[in-house]
């Protein structure tokens, strides 16, 4: 099977995909980056500056447009498109109960700005700010800290939400059952969970870039059961104590972000059809046994797309960490065109079929591509130079008399390989 469109590769191919990656790492050097030392490090400086300029309010509550528009601190608009409503400039501290802002119900348009939200309660939805069935809001510049959720949006549609700082909640940012809505220029960052959890079936896309999600102490991103294609592009997600992205059941397009120094792995899919990794910088994660840049695991998890990344840098004293790692029944994925350098093995096949390996430039790796009891593979087309190990590696139970089947290694180049 070839990728549609295929062009005679090998060598020539390789020295083409230089133009992508020039381009990528152009790309990802302008991403955001969080320039912080360690990951105890606080915002004070910053709150004792922009403190003086709030206004301290009490907790606001806004159920419909009519309570929207007869809001006494709104400070400017009339709700329409082209003259938004506006909230700016208010502290609130929750108390420990609830939410510091709570709409529900809304269409007109509003903006809430320069705000700061602390200390919410302690049920799950509670947050700095928590939107329930509204559109057509944008919370901008606002920072949030020590809350259940930094945001939460609940079938919101038609909302942003950008440029504000959510660090030290539970979560930073949590959608739920919500479409049409971008998330753009956050930094989120050392959440006791996740930096963003998105969960629940959706009616169209939602769109998360250029945020910086880094140093949480669990998964960056995590998608569940989101069913229809979101877009998530220019992120810089780093250092984060589990993936740096975690998917399950979802339809993701991801692509132009830089993974790395995530500790147990880049990005993570089970049971997820159709998504499309391409054009990522999955660096240096700090991958454990049996971890990768990029694992597709799981019965089902079929028909997704691996091209045009670079993953290198994942190492482990144990069990072989890889680039790429495709297994447990996974059938019919595709990895192509990647630069895939310096792991310990740059793809491994394990119990996982159909899988297609074509034009990847595979190199200064343990060993290129290790294939374990898995059936109908196709090796095409790769360039292979200077694994320490095997290029190809191919094993099996040793008891059984077909180690693997149906395994086509055509076209590829090999140099140096010990």
């Amino acid at each position: 099977m070839k990728q549609a469109g295929k062009r005679s590769r090998s060598r020539k191919n390789c020295k083409n995909n230089t133009i992508y990656f020039i381009a990528l790492f152009t790309i990802i050097a302008t991403l955001p980056v969080i320039s912080l030392k360690s990951h105890n490090v606080t915002r004070s400086d910053i709150q004792s500056e922009l403190q003086s300029s709030y206004i301290v309010h009490g907790k606001i509550t806004l159920n419909g447009d009519a309570e929207l528009g007869s809001f006494e601190n709104i400070t400017d608009g009339d709700g329409s498109e082209g003259h938004p409503y506006i909230i700016e400039g208010l502290s609130i501290d929750s108390g420990e109960s609830g939410s510091a802002i709570d709409i529900q119900g809304t269409t007109k348009h509003l903006v809430i700005r320069d705000c700061l939200f602390t200390n919410s309660g302690s049920n799950w939805k509670d947050s700095g700010i928590y939107l329930y069935n509204t559109k057509n809001i944008t919370i901008e510049r606002c920072i949030s800290h020590g809350n259940i959720n930094g945001m939460f949006f609940e079938q919101t549609n038609n909302c942003t939400l950008k440029d504000c700082d959510l660090y030290s909640n539970e979560r930073g940012f949590q959608l739920y059952q919500a479409d049409r809505n971008i998330i753009k220029n956050n930094t989120i960052w050392q959440n006791t969970q996740y930096g963003i959890d998105f969960s629940g079936a959706s009616d169209d896309w939602n769109i998360f870039e250029w945020n910086n999600i880094s140093f949480n102490e669990g998964v960056g991103i995590s998608y569940y059961g989101t069913n229809l294609p979101n877009w998530v592009r220019y992120n810089h997600i780093a250092n984060n104590s589990d993936y740096g992205i975690e998917m399950a059941d979802s339809d993701q397009n991801i692509y132009l972000n830089n993974i790395t120094g995530n500790q147990n792995g880049g990005i993570r899919i089970h049971s997820g059809t159709n998504n499309t990794f391409s054009f990522n910088n999955i660096t240096d994660n700090d991958v454990g046994d049996y971890e990768a840049g990029i694992e597709i695991s799981s019965f089902g998890t079929s028909y997704n797309k691996i091209y045009n990344n670079t993953i290198s840098g994942h190492h482990h004293d144990f069990d072989n960490p890889s680039g790429i790692r495709i297994t447990s029944n996974a059938y019919s994925n595709m990895i192509y065109n990647n630069t895939i350098l310096d792991n310990d093995v740059g793809i491994y096949d394990y119990l996982a079929n159909n899988t297609i390996i074509e034009s990847n430039d595979i190199s200064a790796n343990g060993v290129g591509v290790s294939i374990c009891k898995s059936e109908n593979i196709t090796i095409d087309d790769n360039y292979m130079f200077k694994n320490t190990g095997n290029a190809v590696y191919l094993k099996g139970l040793l008891t059984d008399a077909t180690i693997v089947k149906n395994i086509s290694i055509i076209n590829n180049r090999i140099h140096n390989t010990t």
